[in-house]
């Protein structure tokens, strides 16, 4: 087990105050985390835990240890939870320029039900009515009729003017 998932074995076993506590709430073995434990304090050199029986308490160490973890581990466990948070939910800016007469017959509309969907994502809607996609155009997503130009750019059909 690396020293991070020991690390939070040995917190768990602080809060729960048995081991075989600690191992369920992680949904390891009591016997994982017991060589967790014991690997954790080999490593460092010093005892963290005071092992009966019935219970399990901390040592000095394991206490000063604890009182760093503790907000620490949380705010690993956050910062995780928000960088995953980023990947499962859009948000930023989509910048979109559109022909006039197209954005305003079906993008301004599905406009609202976008946002409803996708609140963390800000759309900035630029109109125009240049036939060609213009090169190094700062968008997003270029909507124009027909084919483009530039065969390296991707298209997709839309809509169709029948």
């Amino acid at each position: 087990m690396d020293r991070l998932n020991a690390l939070k074995v040995f917190t768990r076993v602080v809060e729960d105050g048995t081991i075989s506590g600690a191992g369920r709430t992680l949904g390891i073995s009591s016997t994982a985390a017991s060589k967790a434990m014991m690997d954790l304090e080999a490593g460092l050199g010093v005892r963290l835990l005071n092992r009966s029986t019935r219970q399990v308490s901390s040592t000095e160490a394991g206490q000063r240890l604890y009182r760093r973890l503790a907000g620490l581990l949380g705010e690993l466990d956050m910062a995780l939870r928000e960088a995953g948070d980023l990947h499962d939910t859009p948000q930023g800016r989509l910048r979109v320029t559109a022909r006039r007469s197209f954005a305003l017959m079906h993008v301004v509309p599905a406009l609202a039900g976008f946002r409803a969907s996708h609140p963390g994502v800000e759309v900035a809607l630029s109109l125009t009515e240049e036939l060609e996609i213009i090169p190094n155009e700062e968008a997003d997503l270029v909507i124009r009729l027909g084919r483009p130009m530039q065969k390296s750019l991707i298209a997709y059909r839309l809509a169709s003017d029948t």
